[in-house]
């Protein structure tokens, strides 16, 4: 196996905020180092189990943030050897032309460097289906493709990005991208599952570092040129980012580079692939009881339905409701209906503007 893995370098984002996971996640402590359910390992954790001889540590890299650099460092300790820290949030773009720098600074002039970009935050179902994946990514990005991996929906889902496919290419297994759509609505959603033409965009790329430098100099170059040379000046393994961040636009890849790019293709998987977006992404990780209810932790539910309730200690009784999300943390209770999960953001932006900092 690790032959078919050769030259390949696997660059986790670990940086997001989590905020629909409040009061579980908070910024100095996002989903990604946090565990669910009865998992007792945290997301990132898993995240680097499933690249375990694949993927050797010192052709790991993590991009993270300031906020959460020594959290995250404590954690994956020498399984990774490359850890780089953002002063600041720009989106996913620079992040990950951050790291494809960082391998063709750290390989030799004759090497053609393949990168496989994931984040630290998703759930795999069929872990030997998801390394053969990535082998059929790898052979294709060899040819100079920018590789989306797309997973078959198996429900309607609203919160999710959609790639709807084209038409085959000579190369097995690949298609071009029609078309990209961004959350749509639940109709919408529907319509594209029953097409059987769209997959879910998982945000699982592969590529060699070289064709996508490419792409970045078409349609991104003064990015390129902003972070290339705050890369390419230094000598020392800690980066100083900060004044380059400072001028640095947002911008994400897909909107960067993905979705302009004449060289992406998709490839269709099936894997139990999922983002973990939500708190009702949970339902689809863990099993529920005859009346679609989760509980962890010290919980009680009663003549309840499609409920889920978390503590991390507090025991929490619930009586005769529906469709609640009921989270205690140790100094916060979040209770929301389901069908507003993808909201709990806002709740963050709330305590910002209060200044609930010791909240956030």
């Amino acid at each position: 196996m690790a032959d078919k893995f050769a030259g390949a370098y696997a660059v986790i984002l670990a940086g997001g905020s989590g905020t629909r996971f409040w009061p579980k996640s908070r910024k100095n402590k996002p989903k990604q180092l946090c565990s669910f359910g009865t998992n007792e390992k945290p997301l990132l954790e898993i995240t680097l189990d499933r690249l375990d001889g694949c993927i050797p540590a010192e052709r790991r890299i993590i991009i993270t943030n300031r906020e959460q650099e020594a959290l995250t460092r404590a954690l994956v300790k020498d399984r990774v050897a490359h850890l780089v820290s953002e002063p600041c949030s720009r989106n996913t773009a620079p992040a990950i032309l951050l790291a494809a720098l960082l391998i063709e600074k750290l390989s030799g002039p004759e090497e053609k460097p393949l990168m496989i970009s994931l984040h630290a935050d998703h759930a795999i179902a069929d872990h030997d289906a998801f390394v053969s994946t990535l082998e059929s990514g790898l052979r294709l990005a060899r040819n100079q493709y920018l590789v989306l991996i797309g997973c078959v929906p198996s429900y309607p889902a609203t919160g999710y990005g959609y790639i709807k496919r084209g038409a085959p290419l000579a190369l097995a297994g690949a298609f071009s991208v029609a078309h990209f759509e961004e959350k749509p609505p639940r109709a919408r959603a529907e319509t594209f599952v029953r097409s059987g033409s769209y997959y879910w965009n998982s945000g699982i790329f592969i590529w060699q570092t070289s064709t996508l430098l490419e792409e970045f100099a078409c349609y991104q170059a003064e990015l390129l040129e902003q972070l290339g040379a705050a890369v390419y000046a230094q000598n020392d393994s800690k980066l100083s980012l900060d004044p380059c961040y400072q001028t640095l636009q947002p911008v994400s890849i897909d909107e960067g580079i993905i979705e302009k790019s004449q060289r992406v293709v998709v490839i269709q998987s099936d894997f139990g692939w999922n983002d973990i977006g939500s708190w009702t992404a949970l339902k689809e990780l863990y099993p529920t009881d005859s009346h679609g209810n989760i509980g962890i932790g010290e919980v009680l539910l009663l003549d309840c339905k499609n409920t889920l309730v978390e503590s991390e200690g507090t025991f929490v009784a619930a009586l005769g409701v529906e469709n609640l999300i009921i989270v205690a943390s140790k100094d916060a209770l979040l209770i929301c209906p389901q069908e507003r999960s993808q909201e709990i953001k806002r709740i963050v932006s709330e305590l910002e503007k209060q200044g609930r900092h010791q909240l956030l």
